[in-house]
């Protein structure tokens, strides 16, 4: 992102693990960011990855037969 500065917004997303690793990042560098995009993932929920007190905005993907998060997982 520092190499980069003509790109002024950021928005990090992943799948999966991939997606728990994306939330990871962005607790830790929320300031830096201008989003999140979560797929088919279950945050990270151990506590020191809560994601509930960042003010960035968070857009999570899930489908109702992914076997992985829920429709009440997505809404919390």
């Amino acid at each position: 992102m520092a190499n980069t500065p003509t790109i002024t917004q950021w928005v990090l997303g992943g799948h999966s693990r991939g997606g728990g690793m994306a939330a990871r990042f962005a607790q830790l560098y929320a300031d830096e960011l201008s989003g999140l995009l979560l797929i088919g993932t279950s945050l990270p929920k151990e506590p020191a990855f809560d994601l509930s007190t960042i003010t960035l905005p968070v857009m999570k993907i899930y489908a109702t037969n992914d076997g992985l998060a829920s429709v009440a997982e997505g809404h919390s």
